[in-house]
């Protein structure tokens, strides 16, 4: 089975203090939870489930995870227990007090002792940066060799190697020509790392990949940022979420149907999250300046995308986004875009992880659930201002290291063409189709 994801793994290391010892052992083996994760999670398993792990299974993850005698220090482990799994004083390493065999300090691996063990462990529990182990690489600090005993393949290691950051400079607002007109404008929303520009990147890529769209160079800095975009999620990078400004937008057509020369025309409003963030929890005072900019007569699509995690542990998480994105509706409202907005999408990311076979039915349901007073404000101006509700899910497939994609070959990866067919062909479905001098309906 494939190494849980962040948000179910934290689900299942909740209750680990309850776990007999078989229990343990199963999820280290079939759920490929790493030692150092049991030990390190809240509250973790106790010193008794240590003891009562037998030797060999320990001393395999001892060696698979570069563990030291440091990192049982507060467990209060027997001596008898230590000496059994690290050696006895005579075979140890005199720098590190590990036996030569599991040793992690400068003679007997690569780089700085306390930087590579730590880098190693974060590989291992799943939670470093695709930049920080690309730099170590670069400033030897850890080797090909090192990666490939924590298992990761040469394909993986060279993508590392190889891996650098997808971001573009989002223009001041006095920088970005106008909207152009007789086009859909469509919005992509959420918080900081609800996946925003990275599902505009695979709508992208997939778009260009099958030839369905023509761009358009009004706006230099959205070519730009299509091209950055393009690039780097066809190597199999995901763009970082960092910007500074408020928004971006790529200008391109998307072909209506087979016929050629029949194009809907479609503004992609990229707003990022971390300035929707502020808007909803320090108000709109700082962000008047874009109400006139978004104003035009162009219809509107929105779509929100939606964080998919368990709320029995990420509670928190899930109110604080209920609770913003309600904000963020009340601010579009406030400018005016909602009497324009002829459809909105909830999207959901992440449905490789969905627990069911219909993902469009869960998504339904999830947003209904646990997205409670969001949906139904949703609803609320859906009856108001007449605008189409919807649910869709979305994923890309699985992910390592935060910013690079496993499989990025669409023949070996079906959701890299799948969803954002799903996705495009829906929208352009719902969309009003204007012709050059006017609109067809």
């Amino acid at each position: 089975m494939a190494k849980l994801d962040p948000s179910l793994l934290a689900h299942v290391l909740k209750n680990v203090r309850f776990k007999t010892t078989d229990e343990l052992i199963q999820l280290m083996n079939e759920l490929e939870v790493s030692l150092m994760e049991l030990m390190r999670s809240k509250p973790g398993i106790t010193r008794e489930q240590i003891e009562n792990l037998p030797d060999e299974v320990l001393k395999e993850k001892i060696r698979q995870e570069y563990l030291t005698k440091e990192d049982f220090n507060d467990f209060s482990i027997s001596s008898e227990k230590v000496d059994r799994l690290f050696g006895t004083a005579s075979s140890v390493c005199q720098q590190c007090g590990n036996e030569q065999t599991f040793c992690s300090c400068v003679n007997h691996s690569s780089g700085n002792t306390d930087e590579a063990t730590r880098l190693k462990h974060e590989i291992i529990a799943g939670v470093a940066l695709a930049d920080d182990i690309r730099d170590a690489l670069q400033n030897r600090i850890i080797t090909e060799e090192d990666l490939l005993a924590l298992h990761l393949s040469h394909e993986l290691i060279d993508k590392i190697r190889n891996y650098h950051e997808v971001t573009c400079y989002f223009p001041d607002i006095i920088e970005l020509p106008a909207l152009r007109n007789n086009a859909t404008d469509v919005y992509f929303l959420g918080m900081p790392g609800s996946g925003k520009s990275t599902m505009l990147a695979s709508l992208m890529s997939y778009g260009d990949r099958h030839r369905l769209y023509k761009r358009n160079t009004i706006n230099r800095h959205g070519t730009e940022y299509l091209n950055d975009l393009i690039m780097g999620f066809d190597q199999g990078y995901l763009p970082k979420s960092t910007q500074l400004k408020f928004v971006n937008y790529i200008a391109v057509d998307f072909r209506h149907s087979e016929k050629e020369n029949v194009y809907q025309q479609l503004n992609f409003l990229d707003m990022a999250g971390e300035q929707f963030k502020s808007v909803a929890e320090k108000g709109v005072h700082n962000f008047r300046a874009y109400q006139e900019y978004f104003k035009n007569d162009n219809p509107k699509c929105l779509i929100f995308m939606l964080d998919y995690f368990d709320k029995r542990i990420a509670r928190q998480d899930l109110l604080r986004q209920n609770i913003n994105l309600q904000q963020v509706l009340a601010v579009l409202e406030d400018f005016g875009i909602l009497e324009r907005t002829e459809f909105v999408y909830l999207v959901v990311t992440k449905a490789d992880l969905f627990p069911t076979e219909d993902k469009t039915q869960f998504v339904k349901d999830y947003v209904e659930r646990d997205y409670g007073n969001f949906f139904m404000t949703c609803k609320e101006y859906k009856n108001k201002y007449g605008f189409k509700l919807k649910y869709f899910p979305y994923s890309i497939g699985p992910t390592v290291f935060s910013y690079i994609l496993k499989e990025s070959n669409p023949l070996d990866n079906p959701f890299l063409d799948y969803y954002p067919k799903l996705l495009s062909d829906q929208i352009l479905n719902d969309a009003t189709y204007i012709k050059p001098k006017g609109r067809w309906f």
